[in-house]
């Protein structure tokens, strides 16, 4: 070999062994994390533009949504509710006046005897006048700003609609549930001293008051709305039968002030009159639905309300970065949410049960959240339901007091309900639970005369109910009772009333023998 060409050789191999040792300075494993720190960077800057465009993609179809329905006129903001309940003038508004009454309802007597002391069954009022007497007086105001709330057109209560969300539990609803009692206490005196012209216009009186706090949107102010209906209906079917109407074949004593016939029938037409709680239903969800937006910045906003102030620096980081991570899936959240309350308010229009069952929104659109969807669907069904069987119970409470009068002219009841139209009804009232526009049964004969709805289960039990284990009657089985003699009394069978032993043995059987149907009164 030349010499040129060795020491070429040579500086060749001088080269990779140069090379050599600069690589062996630089250990394998600076490589690798040198590798998956780039790799990192750039699963860091995909997920930054994932986030940036989920949020954007999110946000864009939330705003989609909110201008369709604007578009289509509806309130959408919770903020939009509170302006236009704001915009009723106080001399129109009869939540000015129940809000008056309400703060100035003396419960308990100079001696410590509340009104709640007297259970929901007017035989216990008896055992003590003189202190029912006492705080009828007391209240002799109260009532009188109820009286007049009746003639107002419109209920806006003071309690916003933003923030309600997070802070369900308003006074203003224990306020009212407070006054329910106090009505359902007066009347029930007014009842037993004979004062039957002042009963019709209590019932009268809780009707305006009942939907008055359902004409506030939302879900919490219509299932108080719902109790306290019951309280009153509850009470049509307790004196209802022995109503005393002047000009009729009543047995009136010398000191009763018999009801006024143009008083009851007015009752009777306000009970019928369903549009008001059907437009106050569909505004319920429409509330439920600004509800949705209300989520948003409850969590999304890192501060998960007022509690927040007690929580530490680095939770108060935390709270801000997860909730910037999830603030998409909040709003899609809301979205799937708004779109069922929508779907929830068109069918408060619906007939009857069954058609707004057949209707109901499905939970099948895939969400980020589809736990809290399903559970908020389920309960707006429940809401619904609850809605139709206080539709069965005015109803019924109608033709009740329809009835009366008939027997009063006649003395005795009809044949059948049809005999009621024309004279005392336009015509005989469906079967809210009937998908075949059956009108409400009628059972006329027997120990225990009664209407009856085939409730929930669409199914005729001819009139009979299921009770729970504490004896109560279960509403959400079996048929929707009216008793046309008052509620029986504990011990009585003639209702042929399931008892808990019986269905539980037989379920789908009638016992002859099971409990009486022994309800203690609505609760509110």
């Amino acid at each position: 070999m030349s010499e040129p060409a060795k020491d070429v050789a040579s500086e060749q191999s001088a080269n990779v062994d140069v090379e050599t040792a600069q690589v062996e300075l630089i250990p394998p494993r600076y490589w690798w994390l040198k590798r998956l720190s780039i790799l990192a960077i750039v699963v860091f800057v995909a997920l930054v533009c994932l986030r940036w465009w989920w949020g954007w993609e999110a946000n864009r179809r939330l705003e989609a949504l909110i201008e369709h329905y604007h578009g289509a006129g509806q309130l959408v903001y919770a903020e939009e509710f509170d302006a236009e309940l704001d915009a009723v003038p106080d001399d129109q508004n009869a939540a000015v006046l129940l809000e008056r009454a309400m703060a100035s309802v003396v419960s308990a007597t100079q001696s410590g005897v509340q009104f709640t002391d007297f259970p929901y069954d007017p035989e216990n009022l008896e055992t003590n006048m003189p202190a029912a007497r006492e705080l009828m007086d007391a209240n002799a105001s109260v009532l009188d700003l109820v009286r007049q709330a009746r003639n107002r057109p419109r209920a806006a209560w003071s309690s916003p609609i933003r923030g309600s969300f997070a802070n369900p539990g308003s006074s203003l609803y224990s306020q009212q549930r407070n006054l329910a009692k106090l009505l359902w206490f007066s009347t029930s005196y007014d009842f037993l001293t004979g004062n039957h012209a002042e009963v019709v216009e209590s019932f009268r009186d809780y009707l305006a008051f009942n939907e008055a706090i359902q004409a506030h949107p939302t879900l919490i102010s219509n299932l108080i709305a719902w109790a306290c209906h019951d309280l009153c209906f509850s009470l049509i079917e307790d004196f209802g039968s022995d109503l005393q109407v002047e000009g009729r074949q009543a047995n009136s004593g010398a000191e009763a002030r018999t009801a006024t016939r143009a008083g009851v029938e007015s009752l009777i037409e306000e009970l019928l009159l369903e549009e008001g709680p059907r437009d106050a239903l569909a505004s319920c969800f429409l509330g439920e639905r600004a509800s949705q937006l209300e989520m948003i910045d409850y969590f999304g906003n890192g501060t998960l309300g007022p509690n927040v102030v007690h929580l530490s620096l680095a939770a108060h980081v935390w709270l801000s970065v997860s909730s910037f991570l999830y603030e998409p899936a909040l709003k899609l959240e809301a979205i799937h949410g708004m779109r069922y309350c929508t779907a929830f308010s068109g069918l408060a229009a619906a007939p009857n049960w069954p058609m707004a069952s057949r209707n109901l929104p499905k939970v099948n659109t895939p969400t980020s959240l589809p736990g809290l969807s399903a559970i908020e669907c389920e309960s707006r069904v429940v809401s619904l339901q609850k809605f139709f069987n206080t539709l069965a119970r005015r109803r019924m409470a109608a033709i009740a007091l329809a009835i009366r009068l008939y027997e009063l002219d006649r003395g005795e009841r009809p044949e059948s309900l049809s005999d009621l139209v024309s004279d005392y009804l336009s015509e005989v009232p469906a079967d809210p639970f009937a998908s075949d526009g059956t009108t409400i049964r009628y059972i006329r004969d027997g120990e225990h005369p009664r209407l009856y709805s085939i409730g929930e289960d669409e199914r005729d039990d001819g009139g009979v109910q299921k009770l729970r284990a504490n004896g109560r009657i279960d509403f959400t089985h079996i048929d929707i009772i009216f008793y046309l003699d008052g509620k029986p009394k504990q011990g009585e069978t003639g209702s042929k009333v399931k008892s808990p032993q019986a269905i539980e043995d037989d379920p789908n059987g009638v016992n002859d023998e099971g409990q009486s149907n022994e309800s203690q009164g609505p609760q509110t």
